[in-house]
């Protein structure tokens, strides 16, 4: 239904959180990411895990930083949580497609996420113009923008590629909260329904002119 689409600011409430305090947790619990899936985009992020697979609940101090989040993920429609996770930029983030998202691609943007700290003063987060198995990839980039009463947003890793520039400042900060999980079919499309009407200026979709394949070699 929304398979076209590959970028959708969602619905929901605004994250809150006190950036000082938020920084000072972060930079005492980062390390930078290093594992075989993000190896070769050269581990371009710090992180911080805020549910780890196999847990039933956000770590004891994630409501102290998010004082909304419980009543923001309900508004979400996932039914399982693998993994939520703090990420900050520290290098160029390479074209690539995420791992976390639904391998059904009818469901569209199902790659959940949180622009939290951005201190960049332009955008440096792009999509890849084209379609990836129409073979049109280009080099042309898009930028997306986001409204300002929501932070959240999804985005479709079937279609396209996505990254990030390197920073233009070097006491910028760009931190994002990534949410991996498996999503009720009806809520997350009632979701992305609601949130296409309200905010289809800021949505981004292309013209899917042949039959959607499964991207199997996806990177993080």
């Amino acid at each position: 239904m929304f398979n076209n689409y590959y970028f959708v600011p969602l619905d929901v409430p605004k994250l809150l959180y006190n950036r000082s305090a938020l920084l000072t947790f972060f930079d005492n619990n980062k390390y930078r990411v290093d594992d075989p899936v993000s190896k070769p985009l050269d581990d371009p992020w710090n992180i911080v895990w805020l549910w780890r697979r196999g847990s039933n609940n956000f770590e004891s101090f994630v409501e102290t930083l998010f004082p909304n989040l419980i009543e923001i993920f309900n508004c979400l429609p996932h039914y399982y949580i693998n993994n939520v996770a703090l990420l900050e930029q520290v290098i160029e983030v390479k074209p690539h497609c995420d791992v976390s998202k639904e391998n059904s691609i009818d469901l569209g943007p199902s790659s959940y996420r949180c622009m939290l700290i951005n201190d960049e003063p332009n955008s440096t987060f792009y999509f890849k113009e084209g379609v990836r198995w129409q073979g049109n990839l280009r080099d042309t980039e898009i930028f997306p923008t986001m409204p300002c009463d929501t932070n959240f947003f999804a985005i479709n890793n079937h279609i396209t590629m996505h990254g990030s520039h390197t920073l233009t400042k070097s006491t910028s900060r760009k931190i994002m909260l990534t949410v991996w999980g498996n999503v009720d079919i009806t809520k997350h499309i009632a979701l992305l329904d609601k949130s296409i009407k309200k905010y289809k200026e800021y949505c981004l979709q292309c013209n899917l002119n042949q039959n959607p394949q499964l991207v199997t070699t996806p990177i993080l």
